[in-house]
This record gives structure tokens, sequence and C-alpha cells, in this order.
């Protein structure tokens, strides 16, 4: 009879402890649902906000791609700014050389067809 009121005792225990294992564990299990949740939010906002840079730099991307290969920084500013101004004034002299050569050319045939007119009378 002693020994089955220590049973009774024992399971009466072992029944309180399952009852509050159970009960911690629900309340485990609701923490972890509200992590989930809030991890679930943050990885949303996350992938929303990585589509937002891919698209940003989907669009530098595109906008690089329409630079000329002049238009890229240089490395050494000073050395190409004297080559562009060299190269402007060799540009510079072509034009004025060529002008000038227009000019003569018109001036020859000018000449020549009162040449021509001269010997035709």
């Amino acid at each position: 009879l002693g020994h089955a009121m220590e049973l009774r005792a024992e399971h009466r225990q072992l029944q309180v402890e399952v009852s509050n294992f159970q009960q911690e564990s629900r309340l485990e299990m609701d923490a972890v649902g509200r992590w989930e949740s809030r991890s679930d939010k943050a990885g949303d906002r996350l992938r929303g906000e990585l589509h937002v840079h891919e698209d940003e730099l989907n669009a530098a991307r595109q906008k690089l791609q329409s630079v000329s290969a002049s238009s890229v920084l240089e490395d050494q500013p000073e050395d190409a700014l004297r080559k562009w101004r060299r190269e402007c004034v060799d540009m510079t002299e072509a034009s004025s050389e060529f002008d000038s050569s227009r000019i003569a050319c018109a001036e020859l045939a000018e000449r020549l067809g009162q040449r021509i007119g001269g010997f035709q009378e």
C-alpha cells in the first residue's frame, strides 16, 4: 500500500512535469513562430532591396555600355589634355590648309576658265 501511494505520487509529479514541458514546448513553438515570421519579413525586405539594387546596377551597366572609350576617366589627365590640344592644333592647321587649298583651286579654276574663254574668242 505504501509503495502504491509512492507510485501514485510519482505519477502525479510526472504528469505535472509533462504538463509543464508541454506548456514550455508550446511557448517555445510560439517564440519560434514569431522568430520565423520576423525572419520571413526581414528576408522579404532584403530581397526587395536586393532587387532594387540589382535594377540600379543594371541601369548603371547600361549607361556604361553607351560611354565611349574617350569618355572614360584618364589615368594621366595632363598627358591626355596635351595630346588632345595637339590634335586640336593639328586639325585646325589641317582645316586652315584645306580652306587655303580650296580658295587656291577656285582661283585657278577661274583663271583657267578665263584662258579657255580667251582661246574660244
